[in-house]
């Protein structure tokens, strides 16, 4: 126990360092990928009424977004205010979820930033607040901590982004099904898992299913419906780090294979969408966010300290590398740009 409290405040300041200096890179962005929707909503808040439906119907975005920028446009704070609250707290929820996780949270940072930082902060910035809650919702119920305060982290993150539901859709049955299976190795639930995933997915494909909603169907001609091909690096980077999670696993670490099992299905869902960028790419990470957690407590149980940071330094450079250069090559060019 003293050991786990000792870790954690050793983690604290360089963790909130960096954090911090990533909140305010936030804050004073400019006109990245969907920031000027944001920032619109924002400054005309009050011409919207704040139904559930009648908001998301206006705007197409979850009302607690509305609720939270009209309480902080209605204060007199700026969109550059409300933006670094909304980093600040996303971050917050990734921390302790880490400390949930028993995961060095510095480390984890480290895996965040390059892979889901620009994604998820400065375009998807609901996405990004729902996911790190639910994350630490996840938290919660894996510690056996308050299920109460689970639930509710996990409602606040819903009201933030509908998609955030599919996680529980799979986490409150599948999920716990398979980690109760004894007959089976771990490898080939996770290769079953992540195939039945793939043909599931390719089924709504060619049955035209994931058009059934609206939102999805405006996508469908757009730069959002093209096809990712199977061998671009992304899918290739998603295999390698599941491979290395099911075979280097640690032993009897229920948290580290329940996160190898969410993390398959975002694998799975990669593959199975690769004709539909969207949904390969904003659906399957809401799984493979998992990634961030998982890196750093394998890495804990394989190596010491020095070969750890070295590692995770090494997989810092690799990952910002094809984040900037290969996926989203466009985020530095927007980030000067004016948002209007």
């Amino acid at each position: 126990m003293k050991n786990n409290i000792f870790i954690v405040r050793r983690d604290f300041i360089p963790y909130w360092v960096v954090a911090s200096l990533f909140a305010l890179i936030v804050a004073f962005r400019g006109g990245t990928r969907d920031t000027d929707v944001y920032a619109y909503i924002f400054n005309t808040i009050n011409n919207y009424s704040l139904g559930i439906k009648s908001f998301y119907d206006s705007t197409g975005v979850e009302v607690g977004y509305g609720y939270l920028a009209k309480i902080f446009f209605n204060l007199g704070f700026s969109f550059t205010i409300f933006s670094l609250f909304i980093s600040f707290v996303t971050f917050l929820f990734i921390k302790k979820a880490s400390d949930n996780f028993k995961a060095n949270s510095f480390l984890v940072l480290l895996c965040y930033i390059p892979v889901f930082f620009a994604n998820h902060q400065l375009m998807q910035i609901r996405q990004g607040l729902a996911v790190a809650a639910v994350f630490f919702s996840l938290s919660l119920l894996l510690a056996n901590k308050s299920k109460l305060k689970g639930l509710f982290f996990f409602l606040f993150g819903a009201f933030f982004h509908n998609v955030v539901v599919l996680i529980y859709l799979f986490n409150l049955s599948l999920v716990r099904k398979i980690l109760t299976i004894k007959k089976i190795k771990f490898s080939i639930k996770i290769l079953l898992l992540v195939v039945a995933v793939f043909v599931v997915c390719r089924l709504f494909s060619s049955l035209g299913l994931i058009f059934l909603t609206d939102r999805i169907s405006n996508y469908s001609n757009t730069s959002y419906s093209e096809e990712r091909s199977i061998l671009h690096p992304v899918n290739l980077r998603s295999v390698i780090l599941l491979l290395i999670f099911v075979f280097f696993r640690p032993k009897n670490n229920k948290i580290f294979d329940y996160l190898t099992i969410i993390y398959s299905i975002g694998v799975g869902l990669r593959f199975g969408f690769y004709d539909f960028l969207i949904l390969s790419g904003r659906v399957s990470t809401l799984f493979t966010y998992a990634e961030i957690f998982l890196i750093p407590l394998i890495l804990k149980e394989k190596f010491n300290k020095f070969m750890v940071m070295i590692l995770v330094f090494i997989y810092f450079l690799l990952s910002l590398y094809i984040n900037l250069v290969i996926q989203v090559p466009f985020v530095l060019d927007d980030y000067f740009k004016p948002i209007f």
